[in-house]
């Protein structure tokens, strides 16, 4: 049902408009209803964006609280897969933040809402943008230590290899020196 007001006009005998104003009550339309279906549709659509937000924010959260632990394990492997999962959640999360945004401006809120609601998931994007850059850190570190390691191997092995083939050019010559 929707509220009315009946504005009635009439001209008095004297040549003067006298206005009257009342409200009432107009029966119910199927335009009416119509968008009122269609304003609950739009406020369950936006409930569920919400509700499916939150819970990657919460999932994003949890999953930047796991960095450190897997920072620490100092498997290039589990670096990256990680790594992967943040960006991954960043990129879904941005994709919802998207939809919402648009569901925001075709309900008509002020910038200042949009902005204040934005800056939450804003933040924690910027806090998993400076984890990955971490992250990206530590996966060169670690491939610089194992390509350290790998030179470190190869001389290793070359000098032994050198060693072994001098050992051999000596008793090639002793052989020579004790058969003359």
């Amino acid at each position: 049902m929707c509220s009315v007001r009946l504005i009635t006009v009439k001209f008095a005998k004297n040549g003067l408009l006298n206005l009257g104003i009342r409200n009432t009550v107009a029966p119910p339309t199927g335009l009416e209803d119509a968008q009122q279906a269609s304003s609950d549709h739009k406020a369950e659509n936006m409930e569920k964006l919400q509700a499916d937000i939150q819970g990657k924010v919460k999932l994003l959260k949890f999953t930047l609280g796991k960095t450190d632990e897997v920072v620490e394990s100092n498997s290039a492997l589990a670096i990256n897969r990680h790594r992967d999962a943040l960006n991954t959640l960043v990129g879904s999360t941005d994709q919802l933040k998207l939809q919402v945004l648009e569901e925001m401006f075709k309900n008509s809120e002020t910038e200042e809402v949009i902005a204040t609601w934005t800056a939450g998931i804003e933040t924690q994007v910027a806090e998993v943008d400076t984890k990955v850059t971490h992250l990206n850190e530590q996966l060169t570190r670690i491939k610089d230590e194992e390509d350290h390691k790998a030179k470190e191997s190869e001389k290793i092995i070359k000098t032994k290899a050198r060693e072994e083939q001098l050992e051999f050019e000596r008793a090639q010559f002793k052989q020579k020196l004790s058969s003359n």
